[in-house]
């Protein structure tokens, strides 16, 4: 499944946790912005960002999961590229 995470400060991170589970990431441009290519649920990845529902506590900080069932739009051409190969 492919999730992405959009977080508030430029400066966000993922955690630890989340880049040693996923399968592949991309982090699109310079932003707090990540695709993420991984086998759990929503939950299980919410979990894994915001433990105990403690953003502060997370080195994403406040942000939003998504889970991609499509997509469109203008993006570099990369990002295209990563999507297509993780798409199942």
């Amino acid at each position: 499944m492919i999730y992405m995470l959009v977080c508030k400060d430029p400066k966000s991170r993922l955690p630890e946790v989340v880049d040693q589970a996923a399968k592949d990431i991309f982090q699109l441009g310079e932003q707090a912005v990540w695709f993420i290519d991984i086998d759990c649920t929503s939950s299980e990845l919410l979990d894994m960002i915001w433990p105990d529902d403690e953003e502060d506590a997370s080195s994403a900080g406040v942000g939003v999961l998504l889970d991609v069932e499509g997509y469109r739009g203008y993006a570099p051409t990369a990002f295209w590229k990563w999507m297509k190969a993780h798409r199942k």
